[in-house]
């Protein structure tokens, strides 16, 4: 019998990234439904979609070529198709240095063998469709750049606090750090072998 993967403990770090990544996202300009998704795979010449940066036809997300902390928006030439592995890897990194890189599951350590074909046809993609990424600080005007900068700093001494709670109410001896680094080496869903009577 398989079991679920073990929950990993969500952390106030792993709350606070969602939290900003969703300030960067209502931030930026959003222009992406059916009609950008079909013309997205008519540019890359798929009927079904098929993982930009290594060609897998299992996708499952869609990605931001430049990350919206970095200025990127949700709109045709900024978004592609993308399968989880490369997804999670690539994470806020710029698309052509990751893709190069050695960075654990990243097309290179994959030995993509079209990497540099992936790259270019990614570099038409955005051209095509005339994305150019705008940082958000030429987006906003200076007192909401002003706003911002005091929610992301509520955002860190409230981490801050949350992580002092957390240690204090349950100091290193207690086995926290330990049991976060078991569960999250266990990456792999758990099997068990239950004898079966006759």
């Amino acid at each position: 019998m398989t079991l679920p993967r073990i929950p990993r403990r969500q952390r106030p770090a792993f709350a606070a990234s969602i939290f900003e990544r969703a300030l960067f996202d209502c931030l930026a300009y959003r222009q992406f439904g059916r009609e950008q998704v079909e013309q997205v795979l008519r540019f890359f010449g798929t009927p079904s979609p098929v993982c930009v940066y290594c060609g897998t036809d299992k996708v499952s997300r869609w990605d931001h070529l430049v990350a919206l902390r970095n200025g990127g928006e949700t709109v045709l030439g900024n978004l592609v198709p993308s399968c989880g592995s490369c997804d999670d890897s690539k994470a806020e990194k710029g698309f052509e240095l990751w893709m190069r890189s050695d960075t654990k599951c990243s097309p290179t350590t994959r030995k993509i063998s079209d990497i540099e074909a992936r790259i270019t046809r990614l570099k038409e993609y955005a051209a095509h469709f005339g994305y150019v990424p705008t940082p958000l600080a030429e987006r906003l005007t200076p007192s909401q750049a002003l706003q911002l900068e005091e929610l992301r700093s509520r955002l860190r001494q409230l981490r801050k606090d949350a992580e002092a709670l957390i240690t204090s109410y349950c100091p290193p001896e207690c086995g926290l750090q330990e049991a976060d680094t078991a569960a999250n080496s266990a990456a792999a869903p758990v099997t068990l072998r239950v004898p079966v009577s006759g």
